[in-house]
C-alpha cells in the first residue's frame, strides 16, 4: 500500500470489545493503534495491574480512503468517528503523542514544589518520557491534586497525567480552562 495515500483514522469500537480490537484489525493486515494504558488497582484482598484504554472506545487505523471498508470485517468495530460529517483524522505527530503517552509508565502524584503553577497555565514537559510535550495545568476535583492535560487536537480532547511540578517549565502564554 502505498504511504503517500495513507491517513490515521479514529474508530469506535464496540461495546466491551477494544482490548480485543488491535488483534482483530492486525489479522486483517490493518496498521492500527489501540492505545492502552497499564493501571494497578486495588482491591480488599489483592492488588493487580490491568490494561486500560487511554480513550474509551477510540482506536485508531492507517489505511487508505479506499481500504477503510476494510476495517468493519471485523465484528469489534461500531463506525468511524465523525466531527463535522467528516471522519476524523490524525496528524502523525499526533500519533506520535499518542504513543508517548502510551510508554509513560507512571502514574506519579505531583509533588510540592517551590514552583507554583495555576489552573490554565501552559507549561513544557522538561524531563522523563513525555520530555518537549506541552500542556495545560488542570485540576482533578476528585483529590484536589493537579493534572497536566495533552491536548490531542484533532479528537479535541486532553490526555491528563499526573506529574511532578519539578519536571514542568512554564510557558509564557495563558490558557482559560473553563
Amino acid at each position: 500500500m502505498n504511504n503517500c495515500n495513507r491517513s490515521w483514522y479514529v474508530i469506535v469500537s464496540k461495546s466491551g470489545k477494544i482490548k480485543r480490537l488491535s488483534s482483530c484489525l492486525s489479522e486483517l493486515g490493518i496498521e492500527n493503534l489501540v492505545p492502552m494504558q497499564k493501571q494497578v488497582r486495588q482491591w480488599s484482598d489483592r492488588r493487580k495491574t490491568i490494561e486500560v484504554p487511554i480513550f474509551f472506545n477510540y482506536a485508531f487505523v492507517n489505511c487508505t480512503e479506499k481500504d477503510r471498508r476494510n476495517v468493519f470485517k471485523t465484528d469489534a468495530v461500531k463506525c468511524f468517528l465523525s466531527i463535522g460529517g467528516l471522519h476524523a483524522k490524525v496528524s502523525n505527530q499526533e500519533i506520535e503523542r499518542i504513543r508517548q503517552l502510551i510508554n509513560y509508565e507512571h502514574d506519579i502524584d505531583i509533588e510540592e514544589s517551590s514552583r507554583e503553577f495555576t489552573k490554565g497555565q501552559k507549561v513544557k514537559i522538561s524531563c522523563g518520557s513525555l520530555k518537549g510535550l506541552t500542556g495545560i495545568v488542570s485540576n482533578n476535583y476528585e483529590t484536589g491534586k493537579r493534572k497536566i492535560g495533552i491536548f490531542i487536537e484533532s479528537l479535541k480532547c486532553f490526555a491528563c497525567v499526573k506529574i511532578p511540578a519539578k519536571y514542568l517549565k512554564p510557558v509564557e502564554e495563558f490558557v482559560s480552562v473553563g
